[in-house]
C-alpha cells in the first residue's frame, strides 16, 4: 500500500503507508523547513537543557509544558526560553523565571523595539517582587532582559 502526494495533478511525492495507528509518521523531508528545524528536539532534551542553565529556568520550562493540554505545545516556548540565555546570559534569565515562577507565568513575551528593562542578576526579595514596577502583571513572562 502506497501513500501518494499530489501537487495540481502531478505526483510530488510517495512512500509505503505505516502500519502504525493514531500516530503521525511524516517523513524529515516532506517536513516543510520550518517543522524540520524543530524535529529534533525533544521535551527531554529541552528540559535537561534549561536544567543546565539553572533551576529556576527548569522550573520555567516544566511549567510551561504542564499547562499545555499536550506537552509537544510548549516545544516552541521552551525552546525560546532557551534561546534567551544566549541572547542575555544564564543568571539573568535565571532572575527573569524566578520573577516569572513568583506570577504564574507561562509563557514568554519578548516587546520588541523597546528598550530592554534592567532586570538584575539576582531574584528580588518577595516583598519586593510584591511591589516592584516591572513585575509580570500577565501570564507570560516578559523577557524584556
Amino acid at each position: 500500500r502506497t501513500v501518494e502526494i499530489f501537487l495540481k495533478g502531478e505526483r510530488i511525492a510517495a512512500h509505503l503507508r505505516q502500519a502504525t495507528c493514531g500516530k503521525h509518521t511524516t517523513q524529515p523531508d516532506h517536513m516543510p523547513e520550518s517543522h524540520r528545524a524543530y524535529a529534533g528536539w525533544t521535551i527531554t532534551k529541552i528540559k535537561a537543557d534549561a536544567e543546565k542553565i539553572g533551576p529556576l529556568t527548569a522550573r520555567m520550562v516544566e511549567h510551561i509544558f504542564e499547562r499545555k493540554h499536550h506537552p509537544e505545545q510548549g516545544v516552541r516556548a521552551g525552546l525560546g526560553i532557551l534561546r534567551l540565555a544566549k541572547d542575555y546570559g544564564p543568571d539573568r534569565l535565571e532572575a527573569a523565571c524566578a520573577r516569572g515562577l513568583d506570577h504564574g507565568a507561562c509563557s514568554y513575551v519578548v516587546p520588541s523595539g523597546k528598550a530592554p528593562l534592567s532586570i538584575p542578576t539576582t531574584p528580588a526579595s518577595p516583598a519586593a517582587r510584591r511591589t516592584s514596577s516591572d513585575l509580570i502583571r500577565t501570564s507570560a513572562l516578559r523577557a524584556a532582559l
